[in-house]
């Protein structure tokens, strides 16, 4: 009997384990899931100030950064705010919310990255930022609240309402600039309220 009961509780203790470590780890202070191989970055507890995330996590590849991820007015995360950010090549997409609320000066996209979800670079200080050409989605007010003043963009990006705050008159917005300049690849500058092309 106490034979039996042994190997009930040890069971009991394993299976709680292996769903503690698999549904939430924590890693560095990154927790993660694992999708078929290839990590999702869903939250953060470790330093704030300039972040590196990994490009492999348990030797799998870091392929999105999940919703709120690093949302710094998420009450699942606890850091302090994020100045600098490096994205590993290996991220395919960054989701919702992603990195809102941080004081953010610098991002580097990477040039794999397809997709940015709402709100992903949302209050943070970025006054430039390098969109590439690899994006075939990217939704509503990204870049809201910053104060950009220099973008570096990719052709074709479908760009609405992504930098410009869709608040503001879309007329004098730079997505209105870049669709009247044929989507056209390229740095452009913004004057006073005024988007040029470098």
């Amino acid at each position: 009997m106490k034979k039996h009961l042994a190997v009930f509780i040890v069971a009991v203790i394993s299976t709680a384990l292996f769903f503690s470590c698999s549904l939430n780890p924590t890693i560095s202070g990154f927790k993660w899931k694992d999708n078929n191989g290839e990590i999702t970055i869903t939250g953060y507890e470790g330093q704030g100030g300039k972040l590196t995330i990994p490009g492999k996590i348990n030797g799998k590849p870091v392929t999105a950064i999940g919703d709120n991820a690093f949302n710094w007015g998420s009450y699942d995360n606890f850091f302090d705010a994020l100045i600098s950010v490096s994205i590993p090549e290996s991220v395919t997409s960054i989701g919702e919310s992603a990195f809102e609320s941080n004081c953010l000066t610098t991002v580097i996209i990477p040039k794999n990255v397809t997709s940015i979800g709402d709100q992903a670079f949302i209050y943070n200080l970025l006054t430039s930022v390098t969109i590439p050409e690899s994006i075939t989605a990217i939704g509503r007010n990204v870049f809201h609240g910053n104060n950009l003043n220099s973008v570096t963009i990719g052709a074709n990006v479908p760009l609405f309402y992504s930098i410009t705050d869709d608040s503001d008159e879309y007329e004098t917005g730079f997505e209105f600039f870049y669709i009247s300049c044929d989507y056209q690849a390229g740095t452009y500058i913004k004057s006073g309220d005024v988007w040029k092309k470098k």
